[in-house]
């Protein structure tokens, strides 16, 4: 049996992979977070204006479109000072798979997957003004904290893609829906045995 337990934990281990420097990112997203879903006013702090999407941020990330680097709607961490400070993706859902674009000054960024907090994996990477996608696949993590690299950390983020949806599709809310109704009839079906002693 531990036998067993072990070629499990080294199967999932060998399959976890960072997603580093890609030009595609995911083969298959479930979605892909544009930052064209909401509208805000250049420089608005982004927090969960696109959790309804899949994903929330923070620190200091504000909604940056500067179009002459994204054909879209972009999130940079500045503008900050002379230094800008990590930050977090949050993810709605649990994902399995998780890449976005992302482009620094120079320099060498770091990418750690969390779950509950705890670190899962990381990664450092090259990364500099060209448009790359960066990210894990094969684990489960709810955030990527990303310290970006490069003079003054600055960095500028897009298409962030999920590897699972963040809105149940309609046949899991069927589900859900059947096994309240089981539960709900269930319960009445316990009251009336109750009633009847």
């Amino acid at each position: 049996m531990k036998s067993c337990l072990v070629a499990l934990v080294l199967a999932a281990a060998l399959q976890a992979a960072p997603i580093s420097a890609s030009g595609t990112g995911l083969a298959s997203p479930a979605y892909t977070i544009t930052f064209s879903e909401v509208t805000l006013a250049q420089y608005t702090p982004v927090t969960n204006q696109f959790a309804a999407y899949g994903a929330s941020f923070g620190p200091n990330i504000f909604y940056d479109p500067q179009l002459g680097y994204f054909p879209t709607p972009a999130l940079g961490n500045f503008p900050c000072g002379d230094y800008c400070a990590p930050f977090s993706i949050y993810f709605t859902v649990p994902q399995t798979a998780a890449a976005f674009q992302f482009i620094t000054n120079a320099g060498t960024s770091a990418f750690t997957a969390k779950r509950l907090g705890v670190d899962v994996e990381t990664f450092s990477s090259p990364t500099d003004p060209t448009i790359l996608y960066y990210g894990f696949t094969g684990i489960t993590f709810d955030e990527i904290y990303v310290s970006p690299g490069g003079y003054n950390n600055a960095m500028l983020m897009d298409n962030l893609q999920l590897g699972s949806a963040a809105i149940p599709e309609p046949s899991s809310l069927s589900f859900l829906a059947l096994g309240g109704l089981a539960f709900w009839w269930l319960r009445r079906q316990d009251v009336a045995r109750s009633a009847s002693r």
